[in-house]
């Protein structure tokens, strides 16, 4: 065999060779969450910030603007503590289970001695109406034009609304205007204006799997 086909065999050995080869392909970095599946941990904290705002304030309005009062109860009055919950907030709908409502049956003594359990409660009653609330077309037209009736408008404002004097008296409010007052002659609004602008969010339900809160 001459030169030249010495050479042409070499060359078509040496191709055949490095197509035999394994390809690698480059590998990802690898993340370690999806972008956007978990908020930042400072987001989560102011969110955890406007709800502990929320709670304070209004605590000031129930039993006072000094030190928390977990044993404010007028004689005889079924609204307890330091944020004055009635028999529904503490009990909550009968055909609902104990396993949500953690001061259920539980008697005054040892609920005006337990903070912890006071403040779960308070926590369970507000985000409950807060989610009602934001289920509601007229309450959610209303935060998104940021005033009504000459007033500022906020989740939170409504929510402590709802707190004082009920669903009922908040959706009236928003569609005629006309305000409501407890049995102590407090209306409804001055709750409205008081607790205005407090961020909530971290109260949002949290969404199903392949679901997108809107």
């Amino acid at each position: 065999m001459n030169l030249p086909a010495l050479l042409a065999l070499f060359l078509i050995k040496r191709v055949l060779n490095r197509s035999n080869r394994p390809q690698v392909k480059p590998s990802k970095a690898k993340t370690s969450a999806r972008p956007g599946k978990r908020k930042p941990a400072a987001k989560r904290s102011q969110n955890a910030q406007g709800t502990k705002r929320y709670l304070n304030r209004l605590a000031k309005l129930e039993s006072g603007p000094d030190q928390p009062n977990y044993t404010a109860r007028r004689p005889n009055s079924q609204y307890w503590g330091r944020w004055q919950l009635g028999r529904l907030a503490r009990n909550g709908p009968p055909n609902e289970p104990a396993s949500e409502w953690v001061a259920r049956r539980v008697p005054w003594r040892q609920f005006s001695q337990d903070a912890a359990l006071q403040t779960a409660d308070v926590t369970n009653w507000a985000r409950r109406a807060y989610r009602e609330l934001k289920r509601q077309p007229d309450a959610r037209a209303a935060v998104a034009a940021g005033t009504l009736h000459g007033l500022p408008v906020t989740w939170s404002g409504l929510v402590g609304f709802d707190h004082l004097v009920g669903r009922a008296a908040v959706l009236k409010w928003i569609r005629t205007g006309a305000d409501t007052q407890d049995a102590n002659g407090t209306p409804g609004t001055r709750y409205l204006t008081t607790l205005n602008g407090a961020d909530l969010s971290a109260w949002n339900p949290k969404p199903s799997k392949g679901k997108t809160n809107v």
